[in-house]
């Protein structure tokens, strides 16, 4: 009796520990797998220079098939500073500007600053975009935010309803320019840090970033609400893990010259940073 009343209490503490260490049993594209715990212990810090992480175009980063993107990632900017871009897919070269959509900080009001989001479905190398959006000054230097760019070509509604920008899970489109078009599929890098590393107008960005997930659909506001998590960095695969991107930013098994994409293109290049680069400040 004493050996079985033994044997039932260890029972009980491995339990415990499954639970603690999330070994449940789940279940994405159809594999079973268990999950052994998910943590974020790390960002990447832009210099504001010349530092970046781009994915050379590839297919899997076009979705102008579907006209419907959705871009998320963390953000902290050092100092509120306009003419930066945390994100972005786009070859802006004097003259011969490769724009399928982009992201820049703007209207700068003391420790306070916005984005634009930018869209465009005309020609490549027109120099233009279709459509711009903007924000309220709803974000903070030196705080971290999370913030999704949201589009969908066919939405009902009018601009604003087309496309969208969400600060701290929260709709913050006040502003639009132009007109909805379908995106286009002009052959650029996606890049984390500023714009592709070829352009002239580079636009760098000045401070972190981290957990960065694109996809080619329009995500559901519960979609965007679970990524939230509150304001804590979750793993999108337990919401929907059908991103083309996801770069953790720093986490194993990432070094300062190839970060490792989850999704279904290709790596993450570094260019110009350091392993002091990848940082323990996070969300």
């Amino acid at each position: 009796m004493g050996k079985l009343r033994l044997l039932i209490c260890l029972l009980a503490l491995l339990a415990l520990g499954a639970q603690g260490h999330r070994t449940a049993r789940q279940q994405r594209g159809g594999i079973f797998f268990i999950d052994q715990g998910w943590s974020n212990s790390k960002s990447t810090s832009f210099d504001g220079i010349d530092e970046v992480v781009r994915i050379p175009d590839e297919d899997a980063l076009e979705c102008d098939d579907e006209d419907e993107l959705t871009v998320c990632l963390w953000v902290n900017q050092n100092t509120a500073a306009a003419n930066q871009a945390p994100v972005s897919k786009i070859d802006a070269t004097t003259g011969a500007l490769e724009n399928t959509w982009s992201v820049v900080s703007s209207n700068i009001s003391g420790a306070t600053y916005r984005f634009q989001f930018y869209t465009n479905g005309g020609a490549c190398n027109a120099g233009t975009s279709d459509l711009q959006v903007g924000t309220t000054n709803a974000l903070t230097a030196g705080t971290w935010h999370y913030v999704c760019f949201w589009f969908d070509y066919d939405a009902v509604g009018g601009n604003r309803d087309k496309q969208r920008i969400y600060v701290d899970n929260v709709n913050r489109t006040a502003s639009d320019t132009g007109a909805a078009a379908e995106l286009n599929d002009c052959a650029t890098d996606f890049t984390v840090g500023g714009r592709d590393p070829d352009s002239t107008n580079r636009m760098d960005w000045d401070g972190l970033v981290d957990e960065v997930v694109m996809y080619c659909d329009a995500l559901s506001e519960a979609d965007m609400t679970a990524l939230y998590n509150g304001g804590t960095p979750i793993d999108p695969a337990t919401v929907n893990d059908s991103y083309r991107v996801y770069l953790r930013m720093g986490d194993a098994p990432d070094s300062a010259s190839t970060f490792n994409n989850a999704g279904t293109a290709g790596n993450g290049i570094g260019t110009n940073l350091e392993a002091a680069d990848l940082v323990t400040n996070v969300p």
